[in-house]
């Protein structure tokens, strides 16, 4: 029986750090995506602002900061599901 628990031991160590692995890795991808993806947005936005009316200008910025507030939002809730799944799977 001790041998058992040992392996199954060794098996979740493994499995945390292969999840905490996938996960980084995951994670650093969306960061440089999302990086440039909202500087792509400023230098376009940075060359095109000459000609846009105001209005326009107006409206661009109210939905980047929308953007801005849904990724929070989106983030803070993925952290909150994220750790009750941990929590969860640690019972």
């Amino acid at each position: 029986m001790h041998d058992e628990d040992h392996d199954l031991i060794k098996l979740q160590d493994y499995a945390i750090k292969t999840y905490a692995s996938i996960y980084g890795e995951a994670k650093a991808y969306a960061n440089v995506i999302l990086t440039a993806s909202y500087a792509s947005f400023f230098a376009i936005w940075s060359f095109t602002k000459a000609y846009l009316p105001e209005k326009v200008m107006i409206l661009i910025a109210l939905l980047m900061c929308m953007s801005a507030l849904i990724f929070v939002v989106f983030e803070s809730i993925k952290i909150v599901f994220l750790g009750r799944r941990i929590t969860q799977s640690n019972k």
